[in-house]
């Protein structure tokens, strides 16, 4: 058993997350992580911006965060790792931003999320390890046997920024709902607490899982999410969404738009679609502890 300190980012106001209700990728990770660790025996105390709360892990307001050592810090998406060394000799960073400029010690393990975030490092001495994220099978998972029938519904549930005004230019453009029958549908993505058993349900009745590909990183848990539930991806496979989406259709920037109009005309889902390759959250979290106590 050891002390485990994860800190988190320090967020503006409209950003802030509950423990009980993680609703983005970064802040399940941020919980599954923590949650699982103390499911493994561990004493784990998460430093994020919200009030003190207590589920198995405890989860303190970062203003308390240098009033204890640790056995090991996991120090996620900041720009400087100072205070951690004060709490324990044993800090590995985390981070999924993109690209990550921000060195430690030549000893100091960095965690990045995608094999595309580790290509794009400068050169490093530091030990750098590939975790990406996992999913709670027991919510993403394919419909049952007796299911309805999918809907015609194109589902998207990633940060609107990520390409969502695209989506719904083309909706407009060409005129999609009235002539292939196919609504899209956006998620109120970190908005409201829409429950990932909420989102889980909109994704065993959706046809389609669309991503046009906007952004950096992408390694996106949404689209593990979809594919573990089923719903054909397509996709513009930019950053590490070539990843993340093993099946499904993919297109180039500039094909995105006829590409998808042609796959609803021709109502064109993909059987066979699942999560069977994607890790639990637990699986991940072994990876994780293993990076943080390779010291111990």
């Amino acid at each position: 058993m050891a002390s485990i300190c994860i800190v988190t980012e320090q967020l503006p106001p409209a950003f802030a997350w509950d423990p009980a209700f993680p609703v983005r990728g970064t802040e399940k990770f941020y919980v599954q992580t923590a949650e699982n660790l103390a499911e493994f025996g561990h004493n784990v105390t998460v430093f994020y911006d919200g009030a003190d709360k207590k589920l198995k892990a405890e989860y303190k307001n970062r203003r308390d965060v240098a009033l204890k050592t640790f056995d090991a810090a996991l120090v996620c998406n900041r720009r400087s790792v100072g205070m951690a060394h004060k709490m324990t000799k044993n800090v590995v960073e985390w981070t999924n931003f993109y690209p990550w400029m921000d060195f430690g010690s030549d000893d100091e393990p960095l965690i990045v999320i995608s094999e595309i975030a580790k290509k794009t490092l400068p050169l490093t001495k530091r030990p750098v390890h590939v975790i990406g994220h996992g999913v709670d099978p027991s919510v993403f998972h394919k419909p049952a046997p007796d299911a309805a029938p999918r809907q015609k519904i194109v589902l998207y549930t990633s940060s609107p920024d990520r390409g969502l005004q695209r989506l719904e230019k083309l909706w407009r453009a060409y005129d999609v709902e009235n002539t292939y029958g196919y609504k899209l549908v956006a998620t109120s993505y970190g908005t409201t607490r829409l429950s990932d058993h909420d989102v889980a349900d909109f994704l065993r009745s959706a046809s389609f899982w669309v991503h046009p590909g906007a952004g950096v990183e992408l390694y996106c848990l949404a689209a593990v999410e979809a594919q573990a539930c089923g719903a054909t991806p397509i996709v513009v496979p930019n950053g590490a969404l070539r990843e993340t989406v093993l099946h499904g259709y993919r297109f180039t920037n500039e094909a995105f738009d006829a590409g998808l109009v042609g796959i609803l005309a021709g109502d064109a889902t993909m059987d066979g679609i699942d999560g069977s390759w994607i890790p639990t959250w637990a699986e991940v979290t072994r990876e994780i502890e293993r990076v943080l106590l390779a010291k111990q």
